[in-house]
């Protein structure tokens, strides 16, 4: 660390050079692991006694040896403050190296420096270097002039790359640029890497001071952390934008890491009782500069260890009353009290809707009795925000009788929640969705809902309150952003697993992003609880072609699991607006600019006569069974096709969307495009049949296959995963899956005729190719471990064309998508003789 600072003498905007430093004139260390090898320092230290040395005047800025502190000098009667096993015989043995190679070196050392040469000089050395040294990659580890001389800050966006020093010129240079602009006078700072309070102290000697979401004097330090290793103290956690991640974890789980918090606190308060005050400054730490920052890093880690007691404390709190309010309403069989539908859809009515049917709460579980080839009835209904936690859902009822293409209702376009589609767009909106509707329950709970009806409070303000009182509490919404990762092994589809791991990964991303306003609202807030926002979100989208919105009311109707539901929903112009009076007048409406949305209504259309009292349905368009589980959480009660109910034909197993002839593998979430109709099964060519036979007959085999059955049992519930549900539904609709592709296998060849001996020697040659495809994979991954070992590069080994390995790669990965064995000849004759046998038996 340097002893001062660097300032900036000019004006600086973001991108401009702040220094530029031939690498020819840095000081080049030879190892490239300085935690474990200290031969870099034995040559420093000769060439710092080298009166010759172009880099004589750089050494003389070097700090002296009371001011700079590394794991190397750490004074051995300071590590009883360390107090973290693990940490102390780190540091003990990186001492024991340095100690080592001043006895493989004092010789040499001695004779060509003099006698009084001695351990502390290497030593002195060995700290220049850990706190100097730049990683600069294929240039290797330098000590660059001035540049090293920065102070460390976790938010410095400053950069130094290597570059050319010229264009054109073989010469390179370590180029300072500033990521921000710069005034005359600012200090410029340098990014080791990011670090918490313990590893900058213990490794580098200094403790990191400021404000704002990068500071780390008020974090746990990485030895206190719930993901610290033993095995690598020195391993930094995993790091987003804002540092690590704090932990959380379920009701359970938290607990333990409570206990486990408040155990070190307890061992750490009493230490400092019985012996930290009898440490004095060790000789090396002459003004107890090192000594006066170890007892502050040890106050700063108790006063951190406190607060993240807090913070789970309350975060714990607010969890286990979301999970009781769940058990409560569950074992009672009711859904959310009446009272919180009746508030909504008063306060929904004072924001101007139009509305001919009222939310209940119900206790029905998903299906109901009335006739499933009746359009517009109750048949067979669902509520994917509710179902995978077994949580009574609520449903929509006409409050009257409304004619085919009336409407249902009539809702202003301003009081939706506009969301950005695609996996970046929704993180960023479930983030803010969550805030607002945490905010609104902290207000609730502190009596402002009440104050609000009885002081005439915005209705703006009481509507929003009501819509989110409406919604299913935390722990009952399935969807994408549920599915606890080790569940994915079930599905068997890569691009399918790609995509639910991309709309999660970027949620993530979005809850490191937006954590310093996350933080600023509740610091106990959890990312469990973000997913259950974009969940609600996802399984509320209603798309337009002026965007994509959370509707409120229809969000609180059910989605028909036979797909029939009727009715539709449009914008129009809202009744009454002078845009409305505009248009029916034959005139085209006139509007000053942003002005349109105030105008605009969604109009829920009945598509259907709706008699008073009777369910109403709102559709989400043709799902599918993979999409209706996967993406909204729905377990359709069977796979049959709603057209063949409706036409009265024999009901068949229908195909998932992502086992059909027409699934785009880059668009694994997009709407059939059939719409709210059955999408037409396969037809073509008798050629093309027997293609597509074999394709499905492979599908089959690796979903059956003994290894996939085991990897699928292996899977085991998440702790996320109230009582296994959706482990229990995976595993059905998988079963369901298997029967669907049997049932669609058999269809084609009963369609078309097709020969049993042709099917077999065509699913043969697949089965050659994927094998083919299976080793070309592993031999490729094989040479680029072989390669990475020695050193190479692991893009391509030598003698492997990095095309064939590329293609072999994904293929194998298709492969594995499929299931991911090695498929046998026998399995598949199997399956051929079984359906040709009941074929032939009908």
């Amino acid at each position: 660390m340097a002893a001062c600072c660097l300032r900036f003498p000019t004006t600086s905007r973001s991108g401009d050079v702040l220094a530029k430093v031939p690498l020819s004139i840095a000081f080049r260390a030879v190892d490239t692991d300085l935690l474990v090898q200290e031969e870099a320092a034995v040559h420093l230290l000769l060439d710092m006694a080298n009166s010759s040395s172009p880099l004589q005047l750089y050494y003389q800025t070097v700090p002296k040896r009371s001011e700079i502190w590394t794991m190397h000098s750490f004074p051995e009667s300071y590590l009883p403050l360390v107090q973290n096993p693990p940490t102390e015989r780190a540091i003990a043995a990186n001492q024991d190296l340095l100690q080592e190679t001043w006895q493989q070196h004092k010789q040499t050392l001695q004779a060509k420096l003099g006698p009084e040469t001695s351990l502390e000089d290497l030593r002195y050395a060995m700290a220049i270097l850990v706190t100097r040294l730049i990683e600069t990659g294929d240039d290797g580890l330098l000590m660059v002039p001035l540049i090293d001389m920065g102070n460390h800050r976790n938010d410095c966006n400053n950069i130094h790359p290597v570059e050319p020093c010229r264009p054109g010129s073989s010469e390179r240079c370590m180029v300072w640029r500033a990521g921000k602009p710069l005034a005359a006078g600012d200090e410029v700072c340098i990014f080791y890497k990011f670090m918490l309070q313990d590893r900058s102290l213990l490794q580098y000697g200094f403790l990191q001071s400021g404000a704002g979401s990068m500071s780390v004097q008020h974090r746990l330090s990485g030895l206190d952390r719930h993901d610290f290793k033993p095995e690598e103290p020195w391993e930094e956690p995993p790091v987003g934008e804002h540092g690590p991640l704090l932990f959380e974890g379920t009701p359970s789980a938290i607990v333990v890491e409570l206990y486990r918090l408040q155990l070190l606190q307890s061992t750490l308060v009493k230490r400092d009782t019985e012996m930290t005050a009898a440490i004095k400054p060790h000789p090396r730490d002459e003004n107890g500069y090192y000594l006066q920052a170890m007892l502050t890093w040890r106050q700063q880690r108790q006063e951190a260890i406190a607060a993240e007691i807090q913070r789970l404390q309350r975060q714990l709190q607010r969890l286990q009353a979301a999970e009781e309010r769940v058990q409560q309403l569950q074992s009672l069989g009711l859904g959310l009290p009446q009272s919180a539908y009746d508030s909504f859809t008063a306060a929904l009515q004072k924001q101007g809707a139009q509305l001919n049917v009222t939310v209940k709460s119900t206790t029905d579980t998903g299906s109901c009795n009335a006739d499933a080839t009746a359009r517009g009835t109750c048949s067979s209904s669902t509520h994917p925000a509710a179902l995978l936690a077994g949580f009574p859902p609520s449903a929509v009822f006409a409050t009257r009788d409304v004619k085919e293409g009336d409407a249902l209702a009539v809702m202003p376009l301003k009081h939706t929640i506009g969301v950005a589609t695609g996996p970046k767009g929704m993180a960023d909106i479930a983030v803010r969705f969550m805030l607002e509707m945490h905010q609104q329950s902290e207000q609730a709970a502190a009596g402002r809902a009440t104050a609000d009806a009885s002081s005439g409070s915005s209705s703006t303000a009481v509507f929003w309150r009501s819509l989110y009182a409406a919604l299913p509490p935390l722990g009952t919404v399935g969807g994408l952003y549920g599915i606890p990762p080790d569940y994915l092994r079930l599905i068997q589809d890569p691009a399918v697993e790609t995509g639910i791991k991309a709309y999660q990964a970027e949620l993530v991303i979005a809850w490191d992003k937006h954590r310093p306003a996350i933080e600023a609202v509740d610091r106990s807030l959890t990312l469990h609880e973000l997913r259950h926002a974009a969940g609600l979100l996802n399984a509320r989208l209603v798309s337009y072609e002026y965007g994509s919105f959370m509707v409120p009311l229809m969000g609180l109707a059910s989605h028909q699991v036979n797909n029939n539901c009727p009715h539709a929903d449009y914008l129009d112009y809202c009744p009454g607006s002078a845009a409305a009076q505009q248009a029916a007048a034959g005139q085209e409406p006139q509007q000053e600019a942003g002005a349109e949305e105030d105008d605009l209504c969604i109009v829920w259309a009945a598509g259907a006569d709706v008699a008073a009292g009777q369910e109403v349905c709102s559709s989400y368009g043709y799902l599918m069974p993979d999409v209706a589980l996967l993406q909204y959480g729905v377990l359709l009660q069977d796979n049959t096709t709603a057209t063949a109910a409706l036409a009265g034909k024999a009901e068949r197993l229908e195909l998932n969307a992502m086992d059909r002839h027409d699934f785009d593998p880059k668009k694994p979430f997009a709407p059939p495009k059939s719409g709210h109709e059955a999408p037409e099964p396969f037809s073509g060519t008798p050629q093309q049949a027997l293609a597509e036979v074999s394709r499905l007959v492979m599908r089959h085999t690796n979903l059956t296959a003994i290894e996939a059955h085991h990897a699928a049992a292996a899977v085991n519930p998440s702790p996320y995963d109230r009582g296994g549900m959706l482990l229990a539904q995976m595993r059905v609709w998988r079963q369901r899956r298997i029967a669907g592709l049997e049932a669609e296998i058999e269809r084609l060849i009963k369609s078309y005729g097709l020969d049993q001996a042709a099917v077999q020697r065509q699913v043969s040659l697949l089965v050659k190719q994927q094998e083919e495809w299976q080793a070309q994979a592993a031999a490729a991954k094989q040479a680029a471990a072989e390669a990475k070992a020695a050193g190479a590069s692991s893009a391509a080994a030598p003698g492997i064309n990095q095309g064939t390995a590329a293609v072999a790669a994904a293929a194998a990965a298709a492969a594995a998508g499929s299931g991911g064995q090695s498929d046998h000849w026998q399995d598949m004759q199997d399956i051929f003789t079984g359906i040709m046998h009941d074929h032939a038996s009908q």
